[in-house]
């Protein structure tokens, strides 16, 4: 009889604390959405520049709190479920904890997702290219989309800073063929051509054009692109397709 009134304990326990978890998630989006048009408000006081650093701060701050603070105390509850798993052996608890366990394993998965797209930690330590592959190959696991990409041979002679604003276009832009287009399959290349890195992305998804979607009131996502390039010094090029979308973004390589 204790041992079943311990293992309900533990089953509110932790169906409460995925509710405060699932709970927090959403304040957080909902804080950092906030957070984020106050810093795009801002932008026309105090320059783009600044603008744009100040949400890469925010996004960093963020991440850090989901995956250090949220995931860790999901982590420490999992951990907890697995020590009451070990000692109840009854089929009908062993039942309810591995419930727990598949719940509280996809909450963390969750939070860990989420944190990995407000800041890549990779940028802070890896080549622009690294990232690139990583984002890619976590579209096609998420998307079930094909992905053909090619990288450039050599390192890339960007900043921290530029990889970060280019890593936002390209995901941006990503995120917008697959939600939005539709698409199936995706072709990425990076090259040095004539003293600029040209980043060359295609896709099967519906067409559109780039420059006009900018000035409607859905192509918020298209115009922090453009507002991205311009602080870079960079230009897109969107070309003729028979099918689906062909973007190129071209940034001169600093001498």
């Amino acid at each position: 009889m204790e041992n079943e009134n311990d293992l309900k304990w533990v089953f509110w326990l932790g169906t409460l604390f995925m509710a405060f978890m699932a709970l927090s998630i959403v304040l957080l989006a909902v804080f950092y959405q906030r957070r984020f048009y106050i810093v795009k408000q801002h932008e026309a006081e105090v320059g783009l520049k600044a603008t744009l650093e100040a949400e890469k701060t925010e996004r960093n701050r963020v991440a850090a709190d989901l995956h250090d603070g949220i995931s860790g105390d999901i982590s420490a509850i999992l951990n907890l479920v697995g020590v009451l798993e070990l000692k109840n052996r009854q089929i009908e608890n062993v039942q309810l904890l591995c419930e727990i366990k598949t719940a509280l394993g996809i909450t963390i998965d969750e939070v860990q997702r989420v944190s990995y797209n407000l800041m890549p930690p990779l940028l802070e330590t890896e080549d622009l290219q690294a990232v690139l592959k990583d984002f890619f190959n976590r579209v096609e696991k998420t998307y079930k989309v094909r992905v053909e990409a090619r990288y450039f041979s050599e390192g890339l002679l960007l900043t921290t800073s530029e990889s970060y604003e280019l890593y936002r276009c390209i995901q941006e832009l990503t995120e917008n063929v697959l939600k939005h287009g539709k698409a199936s399959s995706i072709k990425f290349s990076v090259d040095c051509i004539e003293g600029e890195y040209v980043f060359r992305f295609l896709d099967d998804g519906c067409s559109y054009d780039f420059f006009k979607a900018s000035k409607t009131a859905k192509g918020m996502g298209i115009r922090n692109i453009k507002a991205r390039l311009s602080n870079l010094k960079a230009i897109l090029v969107q070309l003729p397709s028979d099918s689906g979308n062909c973007i190129f973004i071209r940034k001169k390589i600093k001498g």
